[in-house]
């Protein structure tokens, strides 16, 4: 069964303050993105989910709470989407969860408008034989799309996978074994309060 790891150990350098603390609509930006992954694994697409913050963030750890998630404090927040990747990908491999993963569904916390349904798609390709899973989003045909799914087997080429680039660079390189699947959307990224702040007038 594949389970979502949830990279939201950054700095927020850009925002200038902890991003996934901050309102829309209402509620902390980290709550809609666990808000759909809790969704995913109503639907059963999901086992389960880890969530990798900064080893001091409890702010964050009370915001994840009601959603049961598993916290995966990172020693190393400083090394970026890999070394948080790396991170929850162990939490998967060395910790006992049940079910247990094989694949991890890997989301990006600072992406609001995630769709579970999404989701459900990566899973329906893993299940049908991928071992790469990705979306390209019809509104942002140029941005690579997350969430990205690895199979199992996959899991050892995330030690290749350095700075804020996270997987970019491998799966680059592995284009022939990544199966791209068509969506309609898009699912934009906060970086900045400006980002913020066009989403919330947007939607």
């Amino acid at each position: 069964m594949p389970w979502a790891v949830v990279l939201a150990a950054g700095a927020s350098r850009r925002f200038g303050s902890d991003k996934l603390q901050a309102s829309l609509w209402g509620r902390p930006l980290l709550a809609h993105t666990l808000e759909a992954v809790t969704a995913a694994r109503r639907a059963q697409s999901l086992g389960g989910a880890v969530l990798v913050l900064a080893g001091d963030n409890e702010a964050l750890a009370e915001i994840a709470a009601p959603f049961g998630v598993l916290i995966a404090p990172s020693p190393d927040p400083g090394s970026g989407l890999g070394g948080s990747l790396r991170h929850g990908l162990a939490r998967l491999d060395h910790g006992s969860v049940e079910p247990p993963a094989g694949a991890a569904v890997v989301v990006l916390a600072d992406q609001p408008l995630l769709d579970p349904e999404i989701v459900r798609g990566l899973v329906e390709a893993w299940k049908a034989g991928a071992v790469i899973a990705r979306p390209r989003y019809r509104d942002a045909t140029d941005t690579p799309g997350h969430p990205v799914l690895l199979d199992r087997s996959m899991w050892h080429l995330a030690v290749q996978a350095s700075g804020e680039r996270g997987l970019g660079p491998l799966l680059d390189s592995l284009r022939d074994r990544v199966t791209v699947l068509e969506v309609p959307g898009t699912n934009p990224g906060i970086d900045t309060p400006e980002d913020l702040a066009r989403l919330e007038d947007d939607t």
